[in-house]
């Protein structure tokens, strides 16, 4: 891992956890279909996430697009989906 800016590091590749953490993150937006490409954590009274990843609608699978996906985990564990925003 390699610090980023605000104390954000920047892991080398998506770690099988770090999916977990997406896909619990996720397990109720079903209409696109979201696939990891980079991952940073920063760690704060739990450990926050961002994971940049490509977006595709599950019906038409037409577009795709460059998202934000921003998590936060607590320390007993629990998994809560922040934000997601499109990249510019």
């Amino acid at each position: 891992m390699e610090k980023c800016l605000n104390e954000w590091n920047v892991h080398r590749y998506v770690r099988k956890q770090d999916r977990e953490v997406l896909k619990t993150a996720l397990k109720e937006n079903v209409d696109r279909t979201f696939t990891p490409i980079t991952v940073c954590s920063q760690i704060a009274d739990g450990t926050n996430y961002m994971f940049i990843c490509a977006s595709i609608d599950n019906i038409s699978k037409l577009k795709v697009e460059l998202v934000k996906i921003y998590v936060y985990v607590s320390k007993d564990g629990k998994v809560q989906l922040n934000n997601i925003e499109k990249c510019n």
